[in-house]
């Protein structure tokens, strides 16, 4: 037993030494120059093909999604069909997955070919504005607006003098426009339909007619463009509200701007880009208003090379149309302001459907599809001409043909 321990003991010596010697040679290489030459030589040659494979792999990736950007469709395929009782110029409206058909006795919500909900209207001459989930449906010239969402009709609004317009918030917060004989008023209601507490009463003789309005996605902020005449001159003027704020002031102003008589420009449409941005277009300048508190506004201002045909909102910026001696031309513009693409567009169209991906323009012979680089995408009639159209898809579109609502998909 004395032996076989003797020889264990021993045994352990030797692979003690052994692990000395090795460590000893280890450090002595480790610190070797020529050896570390080689260990960095050996490292950046791992590190460059690495690099070398990433590249590839998203040149590779970028080229795909290029040529799926940028390829021109050839044809179409009519997925699904389903017919209408009473189409006729029903109007459509893309609207969080699908699309809201709005009709002159009835609104619905269409989503995959499929009815989800359909609530009837009463006679009368109703317009839609959506923002995110939330859509607000008023009767121009009545007395009610309707709010809802993808579940359908959430309130009905009632107020007592005529509705010339409406918009709605992100969080469903809906202002409404409303005028009697001499004076001008901006109501607040929440998406259950209940009135809140902020009210912007306006005289017309003094500050001008609204001529459009728009809600910060957070409810909190409101954007007049008001229109007046002064010496037989139309004359426009921005104004922003902030019912948080500008609670120091009883009327709750926090921006106005009303020199653009002086450059003869009128402005057309507002709206906000996000809660801090808002942009007002006219028909020669757009206004960029960058709001954080009272004392804290920066204002840019884009004149415009042409006169503008029609003006369109995108998620991030807007679109105009212009007139120029060459032509017409879609020039779209980013949230500063800046120019990010223009193209020649079709001279002859009868409206203009925008969203994230494409710009459409539309007439009753043809279809011209762009993205929002300007890449044409596809130009063609349709085999239905429709009287109006809502993307509902990467590549989709839900048509209107006045008999019978048609899913088409671009290839």
């Amino acid at each position: 037993m004395k032996h076989d321990e003797r020889i264990a003991s021993s045994d352990r010596e030797q692979l003690r030494e052994e692990l000395i010697r090795r460590s000893e040679e280890s450090f002595m290489r480790a610190n070797d120059p020529a050896y570390l030459d080689r260990e960095r030589y050996r490292i950046r040659g791992r590190i460059r093909t690495v690099f070398t494979v990433a590249a590839i792999v998203m040149a590779f990736i970028s080229a795909i999604v290029l040529y799926l950007c940028n390829y021109t469709y050839t044809t179409y395929s009519v997925d699904r069909t389903w017919k209408q009782n009473a189409l006729g110029a029903a109007a459509l409206y893309a609207f969080d997955e699908g699309s809201i058909l709005l009709g002159t006795d009835s609104v619905s919500y269409q989503k995959d070919g499929n009815t989800e909900w359909t609530s009837p209207l009463r006679t009368g001459s109703f317009r839609l504005v959506t923002e995110s989930g939330y859509f607000a449906l008023y009767d121009r010239n009545g007395y009610q607006v309707h709010i809802g969402d993808r579940s359908g009709i959430l309130s009905t609004v009632k107020v007592s003098r005529k509705i010339l317009g409406a918009d709605i918030s992100a969080s469903g917060v809906l202002a409404v426009y409303t005028e009697s004989k001499d004076a001008a008023y901006i109501s607040y209601f929440d998406r259950f339909g209940n009135r809140l507490s902020v009210e912007v009463k306006t005289v017309l003789d003094v500050s001008g007619y609204p001529m459009h309005i728009a809600v910060s996605p957070d409810g909190q902020k409101l954007a007049v463009v008001y229109y007046s005449i002064a010496n037989g001159i139309g004359e426009s003027r921005l104004v922003l509200y902030d019912f948080q704020l500008g609670r120091s002031s009883s009327s709750y102003v926090v921006f106005t701007r009303e020199d653009y008589d002086e450059r003869e420009s009128l402005l057309v449409d507002c709206d906000f880009l996000d809660d801090r941005h808002l942009v007002a277009v006219g028909d020669k300048e757009a206004t960029f208003v960058t709001y954080d508190k009272p004392d804290a506004v920066a204002v840019e201002t884009v004149m415009f090379d042409a006169p503008v045909r029609s003006v369109s909102f995108t998620d991030s910026g807007f679109l105009t149309v212009q007139e120029r001696e060459k032509g017409t031309f879609c020039v779209v513009y980013n949230g500063s302001g800046k120019v990010s693409t223009e193209f020649r567009a079709p001279s002859e169209y009868t409206s203009v459907i925008t969203d994230e991906r494409y710009i459409l323009f539309l007439n009753k012979e043809k279809v011209y599809l762009y993205n929002l680089s300007g890449q044409q995408r596809y130009e063609g009639a349709l085999v239905s001409a429709p009287l109006s159209m809502a993307a509902s898809g990467s590549r989709s579109f839900v048509i209107n043909t006045g008999t019978e609502l048609e899913i088409i998909t671009y290839k």
